[in-house]
C-alpha cells in the first residue's frame, strides 16, 4: 500500500500541459508536454503580509520568497513572476529571471513595488485591499516554458495540485493595518448602524481617546445622545492588536425611571479605515431582561 500511494503522489506532481494540436488528413492529434511543480514559500525570517500603516509613514515592508525544486521537479532555471492585483486591475511583472541554483531567494520591499510595477507611481497608490501574487515560469532543460499561472493572474494547473505535500506555486501577500494604540479612534464619528435606536443614521457621534485610560481604550460619549439622561455615560472600548474588542458601560444609561440599563459587548474595529462594528447587550437593571445583542456601526467622520 505504501508503493502505491508513493507512485501515486509521484505522478500528481508531474502536471501535463496541452501544447498544440497537429491536424493530418482531417485526424487531430494532441500534442502533449510533461510541465513540472516547485516549492515556493514566504520567507519566515521577513514580513509575512505588507504593513499599510507603516508604508504610509514612509517605513517599508520588507519581504521576500524562497524557491526550490522538489523531488519530482523537472525545471533547470525559473523566472520569478509577480501579479499586482488592485480591484479588477492586474499587472504581470517578471521580478527576477533565469535562477538556476537552488533553493533561490527574492528579497523585496514595499518600495520596490512602486518601482516595479506600473499601476503604481506612489505610496498612495498603494491600498490595503491590493494583493501581490509571487509564482514563477519553470523552464526545463529542453528550453519549455510551464507557466504556473495564466498573464491574467489566474491558476493554470489544477487547484489540487497545490495541496500535494512539498510543493506551493504561489504565495499571496496582502495588506494588514496592525493597532499599536487606539489613538486613531478620536474624534467625530458617523452612525452606520444604531439598532438599538438612540441615533439615527449619519448622527455625529464623539470619541474620546486619552492614553491614561490605557493606550488600547477608547470612549464612545453620549454628549450627543438625545435618549439619554445622563450624559456622562459613554461606552468604554478596549482593543487588542488584532482588531478584536470587547464594550462596557461605565455606567447604567439612564433612559427614564424604569428604563435603565448597563451594556456590554464584543466587536471589532478597523485598524486600516477606524470604522467600528459592535454588538452590544443591553440589560434592563430593574427587570433583568437583557436586549440584544444589537448592532452599533461606526464610521469616521
Amino acid at each position: 500500500m505504501k508503493i502505491v500511494k508513493y507512485l501515486l503522489a509521484s505522478a500528481l506532481l508531474s502536471v501535463v500541459v496541452l501544447i498544440s494540436c497537429d491536424t493530418d488528413g482531417g485526424t487531430s492529434k494532441p500534442k502533449l508536454i510533461t510541465g513540472t511543480v516547485a516549492n515556493i514559500r514566504k520567507d519566515a525570517n521577513l514580513s509575512q503580509k505588507l504593513n499599510y500603516i507603516d508604508i504610509q509613514k514612509d517605513i517599508p515592508t520588507k519581504f521576500g520568497i524562497t524557491i526550490d525544486k522538489t523531488f519530482q521537479s523537472e525545471f533547470v532555471s525559473a523566472d520569478i513572476i509577480g501579479f499586482y492585483k488592485k480591484g479588477t486591475k492586474i499587472e504581470k511583472k517578471v521580478l527576477k529571471s533565469n535562477l538556476n541554483n537552488f533553493p533561490a531567494t527574492l528579497t523585496l520591499t514595499s518600495t520596490d513595488l512602486i518601482d516595479l510595477f506600473d499601476m503604481l507611481n506612489s505610496k498612495g497608490d498603494l491600498f490595503y485591499t491590493d494583493e501581490l501574487i509571487l509564482t514563477a515560469d519553470l523552464i526545463k532543460a529542453d528550453g519549455t516554458r510551464v507557466k504556473l499561472f495564466n498573464d491574467n493572474g489566474t491558476q493554470y494547473y489544477g487547484s489540487s495540485l497545490n495541496n500535494i505535500a512539498a510543493t506551493s506555486n504561489f504565495v499571496k501577500y496582502v495588506f494588514e493595518c496592525p493597532i499599536p494604540d487606539a489613538s486613531m479612534y478620536n474624534g467625530n464619528y458617523a452612525v452606520v448602524t444604531d439598532e438599538w435606536k438612540d441615533y439615527v443614521k449619519d448622527s455625529v457621534v464623539p470619541l474620546s481617546y486619552n492614553p491614561a485610560d490605557g493606550t488600547m481604550k477608547f470612549k464612545i460619549l453620549s454628549t450627543n445622545n438625545d435618549s439619554v439622561i445622563n450624559k456622562d455615560s459613554y461606552l468604554l472600548v478596549t482593543v487588542k492588536s488584532d482588531g478584536k474588542c470587547t464594550v462596557v458601560s461605565n455606567a447604567n444609561f439612564n433612559y427614564g425611571v424604569t428604563e435603565i440599563y448597563s451594556a456590554s459587548g464584543t466587536g471589532e474595529v478597523s485598524g486600516c479605515t477606524g470604522d467600528i462594528k459592535l454588538l452590544i447587550s443591553w440589560k434592563n437593571i430593574t427587570t433583568g431582561v437583557i436586549s440584544g445583542p444589537v448592532k452599533f456601526d461606526l464610521k469616521k467622520s
